[in-house]
């Protein structure tokens, strides 16, 4: 299957889902996934500190597929979740353990990657990562815009559309905007930017 268009890759798939037959996908994973996410650094860290690799897996035709790419390159998986059982890891260490969700649907991803963050696991940690970008947040209420200076941001009806407003204004003797794109931006990743770290110290 020659595309690495997302949506015509689901309709190649829908249509040979019933052929019993050997699926060679051009790109298992979206490119902006390969170039942006954490997953390659996930499983690299959990093998180099002899790490458990547990799977998150619908058992989707995707996720199959994926769960037999990794086992091609001798990567051991420990463990199966799912909705049903995820909580489990709430009982384990995250120290011990790198959770790796095959799915491709971001909004599903994100909402297990919420259900992750709430039970002590964080990308900071590089302890989860997902087939699709998980760094963004994808949830519907944030509308992404484009710009030359402040790069995709959050674009909400406010006094200062794009912007992310630290501490309160009115008794601030001192106001610093800084324009550093995604580097910089808070609310719509799921990690704290830098510029967090440095609001929390001063």
């Amino acid at each position: 299957m020659a595309t690495d268009i997302e949506h015509s890759l689901k309709e190649m798939l829908e249509q040979l889902k019933n052929y019993k037959v050997e699926k060679y996908i051009f790109y298992a994973m979206h490119r902006g996934s390969c170039s942006q996410s954490n997953f390659f650094q996930v499983i690299n860290i959990a093998l180099l500190r002899h790490k458990k690799i547990w799977l998150y897996s619908r058992d989707d035709e995707y996720a199959l597929y994926m769960e037999k790419v990794l086992k091609r390159y001798g990567i051991n998986i420990e463990c199966k979740i799912c909705d049903r059982n995820i909580y489990n890891l709430y009982y384990e260490d995250s120290e011990n353990i790198n959770v790796i969700i095959l799915e491709n649907n971001e909004i599903k991803a994100e909402r297990v990657c919420d259900i992750l963050d709430s039970m002590g696991w964080s990308l900071e940690d590089f302890n989860y990562a997902a087939t699709s970008i998980c760094n963004w947040k994808v949830a519907d209420h944030i509308i992404e815009k484009r710009d030359t200076l402040i790069g995709n941001s959050i674009y909400k009806e406010e006094k200062y559309p794009g912007y992310v407003v630290y501490g309160n204004e009115k008794n601030a003797k001192v106001k610093i905007m800084i324009l550093g794109g995604s580097t910089s931006a808070d609310e719509v990743l799921r990690c704290s930017s830098w510029v967090s770290f440095f609001i929390s110290i001063y």
